[in-house]
């Protein structure tokens, strides 16, 4: 068990029994075990699907000598693809390939085509940048001055 705090005479907690005090501390040991037992386990498991990937076994047969159980472990072995929607129509063609975003060599996090898409339609509605890549909206939005009520 772990390191007990010293205990000064007049200080002691007197709601709580130092029987219930001890089986908490081992419960909390045991706890602490159990969560180490889980990481280690945790690692093994990853260790084992990375060598049944790399020597290319896609199932693996065990007896448990504990409890005489057969155990089956399957491996997916074919990596699987997955496509999404980007929400670009017209700018790209088929067949160009896009580098992932986060890497060095990707560029803007932006796709090419989502952003000529995107000043396309800036430009439609008349919406302008400055020298310093600001937005400008177009003249006719522009805040008009207000009329005075009449009566007073």
């Amino acid at each position: 068990m772990g390191r007990r705090q010293l205990q000064i005479a007049g200080t002691e907690r007197k709601d709580i029994p130092d029987e219930v005090d001890e089986a908490g501390e081992k419960w909390l040991e045991l706890r602490k075990e159990n969560r180490r037992s889980a990481e280690r386990a945790k690692e093994a498991k990853l260790q084992l699907v990375a060598l049944m990937g790399a020597f290319k076994v896609p199932k693996f047969h065990h007896k448990d000598p504990d409890t005489g159980e057969n155990i089956l472990l399957t491996v997916d072995l074919e990596p699987k693809l997955r496509a999404k929607k980007t929400g670009e129509n017209e700018d790209t063609k088929v067949g160009d390939a896009v580098a992932p975003s986060g890497r060095a060599d990707s560029g803007p996090d932006v796709h090419e085509g989502l952003i000529k898409q995107a000043q396309k339609a800036q430009g439609e509605k008349g919406v302008e940048e400055n020298d310093d890549g600001d937005v400008v909206p177009p003249e006719k939005s522009a805040a008009k001055p207000r009329k005075k009520k009449k009566g007073k």
